[in-house]
């Protein structure tokens, strides 16, 4: 067993879905902040800051999900729960309320076959709330892990230097709109195929077998 904490998280909202095979079952669409440790855990590359957003791979077979409030007055309302696997991850950059800074978030949704989770996760929303002011720390624990690099299959390489927000690839250079080049270094052609992780490279076998219950969506 392993396990890794996204720390600044708050539920963003759930949804309760149903498959034939696998039964009813939540996803619960978290945000959290993306930190080094949480970097370094998923073997992201480091993402450059010309992205607004993007998607990244990766997945992890989880066995159960902690979430616990900062707030110490309000700890009693943690909630625990059964998780089958933590996965559609995605990075965003968030303009302030000054209109100058901006936040890194991290997205991703959680996958809970546990009976009455929705209602838990709606008292959990109501006493707690949802958003950056009521975040606590999530506690994953999980079997296996599936790392892969960025997926830039969406490549828009969006600039925040670029006046108009949009910039396209040009040979291995970002390009505003403008015409004039990114001065933030863009990361490879989105059309390269994906390098493999350090360990793979090693010949390891840092691979996610395959889950034994039904695939949920």
């Amino acid at each position: 067993m392993s396990t890794i904490v996204f720390r600044g998280s708050f539920i963003r909202y759930a949804d309760l879905r149903q498959k034939e095979e696998a039964g009813c079952f939540a996803r619960i669409h978290f945000t959290s902040e993306m930190s080094k440790p949480v970097l370094e855990a998923m073997e992201w590359e480091p993402i450059p800051d010309c992205f607004e957003s993007t998607k990244l791979t990766g997945e992890l077979t989880a066995r159960s999900l902690i979430l616990t409030p900062n707030q110490k007055e309000l700890r009693q309302h943690e909630i625990q729960m059964e998780c089958s696997d933590i996965s559609d991850f995605q990075l965003f950059r968030i303009q302030g309320e000054d209109g100058e800074s901006t936040r890194t978030e991290l997205r991703f949704i959680a996958r809970v076959l546990e009976p009455g989770a929705i209602a838990r996760i709606e008292n959990y929303m109501r006493l707690v709330g949802t958003s950056t002011k009521s975040a606590g720390a999530l506690k994953i624990t999980y079997t296996d892990q599936q790392n892969l690099p960025l997926d830039d299959r969406d490549g828009e390489k969006n600039c925040v230097d670029c006046a108009n927000g949009v910039a396209f690839m040009k040979g291995d250079d970002t390009v505003h709109a403008s015409g004039q080049p990114c001065t933030k270094k863009a990361p490879a052609k989105a059309k390269e195929p994906p390098l493999a992780s350090a360990r793979e490279a090693d010949g390891g076998t840092h691979q996610r077998r395959k889950a034994t219950g039904p695939e949920l969506v």
